[in-house]
């Protein structure tokens, strides 16, 4: 009967590659939680933007400028005395 002896020196290596191995693992896991995590605030980013684009224009929104000035202001359109023309030059 033949017996194959493994030399010492393999199994260090093997250790060291599973060692390393799991560590990769855990690397990429790590990453890709942490690449998650980025795309969400990214979409969360993305998502209140748009609430805030959409409330900016609500607020600049003329019909509201003029309620506003009317009720809050009491202002009403000029008269006819209270409009200035600017010639073109002027400007």
């Amino acid at each position: 009967m033949i017996k194959k002896w493994i030399p010492l020196w393999v199994i260090p290596i093997g250790v060291v590659l599973a060692v390393g191995t799991v560590w990769l693992r855990l690397w990429m896991v790590e990453t890709t939680y942490e690449i998650n995590q980025v795309s969400r605030m990214i979409a969360n980013s993305r998502e209140s933007k748009e609430k805030l684009e959409l409330e900016l224009a609500r607020l600049r929104s003329p019909r509201r400028l003029e309620k506003l000035a009317k009720r809050k202001f009491k202002l009403k359109p000029p008269t006819a005395h209270q409009i200035v023309y600017l010639r073109k030059e002027s400007w």
